[in-house]
């Protein structure tokens, strides 16, 4: 079952709800009809996406409307007013407001700063990495264009108390994969250091300048970045939710102070003002010159296009190509719970956002909801259409299969039968810590039913990751020798976890006294293991 509200609306304040039985037909303009809806529901039962709302912009109209449930047991309705955390579609709200900030220093300083400015002049004592060339030349643009040349690193940061400028601080000790500005490499790390920038700057918490930037002037009254603050508000804050093989189930969130890579949360209503500001390069307190960098691509994308599209080129936390001919900007994002997509078409005055509380069903879900919305206003032949959720179908049964597999192909020579480990299981168990990925401590447990350890296997060790932004944990399986094979998900399950982080490599050394020294987990697979030293 699903519900629904529909509205136009002809301008940023006024809203023209349908009456019961009018005609929404795209013939009388109205793209979130009949039509749509069903196909909505039908996403929503394939994917498990309890809610949906979703915000048009064509020409000077306004279309909003919401279907299913912004929560569960009880259902509470999802309308285009319900709040979502929108994940990196963030980056752009963090663009935004870096180059308004440049600006301001125009003013104040025969020394401007600009994207060229390299961030060690700005924040010397905390932008230290392990590679010097990238401590001495990196630069904001290189921050934006993410080809400062470290991998994701995502499970480093977060938890209780950690600060932008703990993240920061925490670069001295991860590695990078590639050179400064050799290659495109997502890393939302380079955004909270842009927004430490910002604070720095600015003397602001990066929440208040974007109150100031975009919310305040756009009217995006309901929009915010604090969890509280949306808790407290007169519209819904929908609930995430992940949905495994045999259950849903909430997804904890709690406030964060790292709001430069993802954070905000909003509805469809307020981002419709967002997009109209975009298409229109207006309303924000910035120049057409800093309009026109949001969308200046720095960086090739790193994967190859999907069909129809050209090259995908990263902007300022916007990412540019051609889409059957047309200029196309947009933008995903994606945290354990919901799922959003957000784009437009510029020369045809059109854009989009969709809004779910779905995990990895709600990223899928949001993308092939946006390119339906897309395809409809460019009147897309079916035969030239991309079905977006045989992709996702594929990647989920391709997860599936391998999943099961993971140790065999993660380790493809252990020996029959496996050597076992020197000391027992219990000796292993204890507390491990990295500089920049903080404390590891790990009980011996019996695996839990969705741990894809072998049928053999009754015990693992087990740890909770505390300083982490999605409830991390991770379980060694016992291989060969000292070598392990860790899996890592959250505490309650995240299919969109599960696809970003593959089974991987865990090994631990032991000294000749029999004693545990450290451990390694290869938690990134471009790198070698990253030790964890015993405490």
């Amino acid at each position: 079952m699903s519900s629904s509200t529909t509205g136009s609306v002809g301008d940023a304040d006024k809203t023209l709800p349908l009456r019961p039985g009018q005609p929404d037909d795209r013939e009388n303009g109205n793209p979130l009809n009949a039509e749509l809806k069903e196909y909505v529901d039908s996403l929503r039962d394939r994917y498990h996406v309890p809610g949906v709302s979703i915000g048009v912009i064509n020409g000077d109209e306004t279309y909003l409307s919401g279907y299913g449930h912004a929560k569960l047991d009880p259902n509470v309705d999802a309308t285009e007013d319900t709040l979502f955390y929108i994940g990196s579609v963030t980056k752009g709200f963090l663009a935004a407001s870096l180059f308004h900030t440049l600006e301001f220093t125009a003013t104040k300083s025969d020394k401007p700063t600009t994207l060229d400015t390299k961030i060690r002049d700005i924040i010397p004592d905390d932008f230290v990495t392990t590679d010097e060339f990238i401590t001495q030349r990196a630069t904001l643009r290189d921050a934006l264009h993410h080809r400062l040349g470290f991998p994701r690193h995502d499970l480093s940061y977060g938890g209780p108390n950690f600060t932008v400028k703990d993240v920061v601080r925490s670069l001295r000790h991860l590695q990078p994969s590639a050179e400064l500005r050799e290659k495109f490499q997502y890393f939302s790390m380079g955004y909270m250091t842009l927004q430490h920038v910002i604070e720095t700057i600015t003397g602001k918490w990066c929440g208040d300048v974007y109150d100031e930037v975009v919310f305040k002037p756009l009217g995006m009254s309901s929009s915010t970045v604090e969890l509280k603050r949306a808790q407290g508000s007169p519209h819904t804050l929908a609930t995430g939710y992940a949905n495994t093989a045999t259950e849903t189930n909430p997804q904890p969130w709690f406030d964060s102070r790292l709001i430069g890579q993802g954070g905000v949360i909003s509805n469809a209503r307020d981002m419709a003002k967002y997009l109209r500001a975009m298409i229109n390069r207006t309303g924000l307190p910035i120049s057409d010159d800093s309009f026109n960098k949001l969308f200046l691509p720095g960086m090739i994308g790193g994967t190859p296009p999907p069909k129809d599209h050209s090259p995908h080129l990263y902007a300022a936390g916007w990412i540019v190509s051609s889409y059957h001919g047309h200029h196309f900007i947009q933008h995903a994002g994606g945290v354990p719970g919901f799922g959003a997509m957000a784009g437009f078409l510029p020369a045809r005055k059109w854009g989009a956002v969709v809004l779910t509380n779905g995990d990895f069903g709600g990223f899928a879900a949001a993308e092939a909801l946006f390119y339906r919305l897309m395809d409809d206003f460019l009147d897309v032949p079916a035969d030239d259409r991309v079905d977006q959720t045989q992709k996702w179908d594929a990647i989920k049964m391709m997860k599936a299969a391998a999943t099961p597999t993971a140790c065999a192909r993660v380790y493809p020579n252990v020996p029959s039968p496996p050597v076992p480990h020197c000391i027992p299981l219990e000796e292993y168990a204890g507390t491990y810590s990295h500089p920049g990925y903080g404390e590891l401590t790990f009980e011996v447990t019996k695996p839990e039913s969705d741990v894809p350890v072998a049928a053999t296997t009754t015990q693992i060790l087990h740890a909770a990751k505390k300083q982490s932004e999605w409830n991390v944990v991770f379980d060694l399986e016992h291989v060969n020798g000292e070598e392990f094979i860790c899996y890592i998900d959250t505490l309650v399950r995240s299919p969109l976890v599960q696809l970003a982080v593959e089974p991987c490599k865990a090994e631990f050394e032991v000294g000749r006294d029999g004693k545990v020294s450290r451990l390694g987990i290869q938690i990134e697979s471009g790198l070698e293991k990253i030790w964890f030293v015993r405490g």
